[in-house]
């Protein structure tokens, strides 16, 4: 073979040569590594060896000046050409416009400047530069390839909203623009740049005063690490340390550390500062400042207060130590994994889970615990995602996760679960006591070791959680699910140190026998897992046996059950036999284990995903792919969690004890002094089925609005009882959205149209008056007994219903609520549905509310024919407005049902649930952890509810209606 060192390659500048050179930058390795990887010690030294011998040495600094301007202006016509098609793609395409035409240009000229740096004439240079210029131009171009990946993939992550709007749209351009520029650095200040890159990140998300907390306080721990005393004083003074923050997590000690911090400071060094010191410890080579800077600060962190706890041995040993692009691709492909799961648990999330209580059957039981389990996949999304990041900065990184859904036993589940965190107890904990406890037996030093290891993981859980939320996780379910899983792990780890693990390496093909026995141990495992992961998600020990109490388990459910475990199962054997078809020796149709997928499946992946995401492509599907494109596109709580995140804010309850739910990140993100309006003197006990009422007389600063109210209990204008003349008067009643909660005296949208009539209507002859009797959390029943034992008593000529899709719940809690207190019924008729029921105050909450279920439309549409027939009665005209708030998703036959209920009950109809048009949920909503909408959607809904009214006519077709009929609407 030729040695591609002296190849025979003239300077003429021929067609021929020109393939020689082609083919010798394919071939030679000494000079295109220091291109794309540069390593250190002696292979770095061979790498600039051959390099030195192909360049002369005057040509260095020219060349590597060339290359750096030629990148940065390829890495802006890259970007360019992503903002175009960006552009083309959301705005309409035919109308081009001198922007396009500019930004167009701009591409073509970028791009062929920068290709005009790296392509002078071969004829004019020596024909060791022309390899030297070929093999760089050869890494250039593969390396915009992947940038220009990565570039789709933010992309996508914009278009689908992935995770928090700090990660699509601030960390993620981050992760673009440092990528490209990490790149271009030496090899020397890549780690620096890094870590000062993953620094203004934590500024960009906090601002300077709460970034520099964070990275002060950082900076303080990894100070004590590298103290010049003992390491037992040295872990002595971080555990010192560790409590006084803890103390100030919890605000048992006055301090002025933004609350925001605290999560991401804790995600960053609880778990990642044991590893850094055990590694200190044991270790000869120095950590080096930049290197530790970047194994904290690490820069998707800042987004993600769940993460990866990365061992910072493997990080260390990882940097840059195979191919460069080898490790980007292997980036992108994570990456694209990472999104592929974070949008696989969306669909799960949004259309396969049910609430608890709404479990009725067998079959809807194995949904609600295999739907429990499959919410994982948003932790393996966000893991894979951010291990994918990491290697586009060099940090080889292993997977995280393995085919967890594919465990044939408890110890492979173990072994392919949260692989770091595997690791991490396996390093830290179960080796040092494994061998400390050998010499009394193998198999007492495993049982032991592996009770110690779930013990630690229980009680870190629980201490992660107090980082988190602020309030320590110490639940039943939770220490039975790691207790459970110990014992299962701990009786599988037994069988198999007895009779040995099966392995298939250098096997051939495995009889059909031996793969249906792993497919059914594969359906097995997963569906004890199943089980357990429903009890961990569940409150208490009691509400998980009330699912199983609840689900009237029968004969044909069981066959079903039984046909669908078989079917899995043997589709599990019939994938297990077509892999090991793939993988017997001499299979060329399979690439090696651990070579990076191929260029063109990640680019058709991505593609696949940019279709999937596109609003221009969605926008040319049916109504129902609309509908599906944007659930995907919008991260929001689902109705079970909308139902917790509501009972949460009104009852002190969270429900989020699990780490497969979006409903903890709300949590999590909630400042500690953000008020529930039960805790402030703005509401006050009635002692009847009302429950509460809004207190007369008050005003407060709420949650950083002002909050007034008038004599009556009303948030609204001191009005008096007796109506003026030449006055209309409206009673409006719903609950905390209509009462305005959460923004200010004057901008909920109650307000703002009563101002707009009185000043937009200075030629009709009366005055309108609008009095908010809003409460929140009141259901229709609440906001009936309201109107007869108050609103009425105003003299209003009509009341307006502000109907909203969570009233189809509200009822059903509220009666559970008020009998298990022993409250009286107001009305016969709720008597009968507690007795047909069968309610009993020993029940639970949530078992009274699954009997209540089925009377839950009924009592609606009583409830709205009463307050017609009661507001008819006294003359009055009933007008029902159906308003939609941010992020309370209903299903439609639950908004079909509301709105047929209040038509056949006799409300005159008015629906503004198109308040909003196309404007997100996540600027219409107080904040991630509060719902209720902000002054902006109040003003949207105002907007619509005065055109409905004045417009569209709405208003003078209630003034003008004869007593006791509606208008229609």
């Amino acid at each position: 073979m030729t040695d591609p060192h002296h190849s025979d390659v003239s300077s003429s500048g021929s067609n021929n040569t020109l393939t020689k050179v082609a083919r010798w930058a394919n071939l030679s390795n000494s000079v295109a590594t220091p291109a794309l990887v540069r390593p250190s010690g002696a292979a770095a030294a061979g790498s600039r060896a051959g390099a030195n011998e192909s360049v002369p040495s005057k040509f260095l600094i020219d060349i590597s000046a060339a290359r750096f301007i030629g990148l940065v202006l390829l890495a802006a016509a890259v970007s360019l050409a992503l903002a175009l098609y960006a552009d083309f793609t959301v705005a309409d395409s035919r109308n081009f416009g001198k922007k396009r035409t500019l930004l167009a240009l701009a591409v073509l000229f970028f791009g062929g400047s920068g290709v005009g740096f790296m392509l002078p004439a071969a004829g004019q240079l020596p024909a060791g530069l022309v390899r030297w210029l070929a093999v760089r131009l050869d890494a250039l171009l593969r390396f915009a390839i992947v940038a220009a990946q990565v570039a789709g993939i933010v992309l996508v992550m914009r278009w689908f909203r992935i995770e928090s709007p700090v990660f699509h749209g601030s960390i993620a351009l981050l992760v673009l623009g440092g990528f490209v520029i990490h790149h271009a650095l030496p090899m020397r200040l890549r780690l620096p740049f890094f870590a000062l890159l993953s620094m203004a990140g934590i500024v960009t998300v906090f601002g300077s005063s709460g970034g520099a907390w964070l990275i002060g306080l950082g900076l303080g721990l990894i100070a004590i690490c590298h103290l010049p005393i003992a390491f037992a004083a040295r872990v002595t003074l971080l555990v010192a340390a560790g409590a006084v923050l803890a103390a100030l997590r919890g605000q048992f000690l006055p301090s002025t550390v933004p609350q925001a911090i605290w999560p991401i400071l804790a995600s960053m060094f609880m778990f990642r500062l044991i590893l850094y010191v055990y590694d200190l410890k044991h270790s000869k080579e120095p950590a080096g400042a930049a290197r530790t800077l970047s194994y904290f600060f690490l820069l998707p962190n800042v987004a993600f207060p769940l993460f990866p706890v990365i061992d910072f041995a493997t990080f260390r040993r990882t940097y840059y130590d195979r191919d460069a692009l080898q490790i980007y691709h292997a980036g992108v492909r994570w990456m694209l994994v990472g999104l592929t799961h974070l949008l696989a648990y969306r669909v799960v999330y949004q259309y396969l889970t049910i609430p608890a209580g709404e479990v009725s059957n067998g079959l809807e039981l194995a949904r609600y615990m295999t739907a429990t389990f499959l919410l994982y996949l948003k932790v393996s999304g966000q893991f894979h995602l951010i291990v994918g990041i990491l290697h586009l900065f060099g940090f080889r990184l292993p997977e995280s996760h393995r085919f967890f859904y594919l465990a044939s036993s408890f110890t492979d589940f173990w072994r392919r679960i949260n692989i770091y965190w595997k690791d991490f107890m396996t390093k830290v904990f179960y080796y040092p006591v494994f061998f400390q406890l050998r010499r009394r037996g193998e198999t007492f030093a495993l049982v032991v070791s592996t009770l110690l290891v779930f013990f630690v993981t229980w009680a870190l859980h629980s201490y992660q959680w107090y980082w988190l939320l602020g309030s320590v996780l110490l639940s039943w379910p939770d220490a039975l699910f790691w207790g459970i899983l110990a014992v299962l792990l701990v009786a599988n780890s037994l069988r198999e140190a007895r009779y040995g693990r099966k392995r298939q390496l250098g096997r051939t093909l495995p009889p059909v026998r031996e793969s249906i026995r792993h497919g059914f141990a594969v359906a097995g495992t997963v569906a004890t897992i199943c089980i357990l992961w429903s009890l961990w998600s569940s409150h208490t020990v009691g509400a998980w046996f009330n699912l199983w109490g609840a689900a009237r388990i029968g004969v044909a459910q069981i066959v079903i059950a039984a046909v669908a475990f078989t079917s899995a199962a043997l589709l599990v054997a019939a994938g297990h036999q077509a892999v090991a078809r793939l993988q017997r020796p001499g299979n060329t149709a399979v690439r090696r284990s651990g070579q990076v997928p191929s260029l063109a499946f990640n680019a058709l992946w991505l593609l696949a995903l940019m279709v999937l995401g596109s609003p221009v492509v969605s926008a040319r599907t049916s109504a129902s792919v609309q509908e599906f494109a944007r659930d995907l596109r919008v991260d929001k709580l689902n109705r079970a969690d909308a139902d917790l995140l509501h009972r949460g804010y009104y009852e002190n309850l969270t429900g989020v004890n699990q780490f497969n739910s979006r409903l903890w990140e709300a949590y999590a993100k909630q400042p500690s002094d953000w008020q529930k309006i039960w805790n402030t003197e703005a509401m006050r006990n009635t002692d009847d089925f009302r429950k509460w009422e809004v207190a007369p007389l008050v005003g407060i600063l709420f949650n950083g609005t002002t909050l007034r109210t008038n004599r009556w209990g009303m948030r609204d204008q001191n009005y008096e009882l007796t109506r003026p003349a030449d006055t209309y008067r409206i009673v409006l009643t719903g609950a905390s959205f209509a009462m305005g909660q959460g923004v200010n005296d004057h901008e909920s949208f109650e307000q703002l149209v009563e101002e707009r009539l009185n000043a937009g209507l200075e030629n009709a002859p009366d005055r309108y008056e609008i009095l908010n009797f809003g409460v929140p959390n009141y259901s229709p029943i609440q906001q009936l007994l309201l109107l007869e034992s108050k609103g009425f008593d105003f003299n209003p000529q009509a009341i307006f219903v502000i109907g909203h899709p969570y009233d189809t719940h509200l009822s059903n809690t509220h009666i559970a609520r008020m009998f298990s207190s022993g409250i009286a019924m107001p009305y016969a008729y709720l008597d009968s549905v507690i007795v047909a029921a069968g309610l009993s105050r020993e029940m639970t909450f949530d078992e009274m509310t699954r009997r209540l279920l089925p009377y839950r439309n009924d009592i609606v549409r009583w409830s709205l024919k009463e307050i017609v027939a009661s507001s008819w009665r006294r003359g009055v005209h009933p007008v029902w407005v159906f308003v939609t708030t941010p992020e309370v998703p209903t299903p439609p036959a639950d908004i079909r049902m509301l709105i047929e209920a209040a038509s056949d009950a006799g409300f005159t109809m008015i629906d503004v649930s198109d308040a909003y048009g196309t404007v997100s949920d996540e600027e219409l909503r107080l904040a991630p952890w509060d719902a209720h909408p902000n002054a902006r959607a109040h003003g949207l809904i105002a907007d619509r509810l005065y055109r409905a009214l004045v417009d569209e006519g709405m208003l003078d077709r209630i003034r003008t209606a004869p007593a006791g009929t509606s208008t229609g609407g």
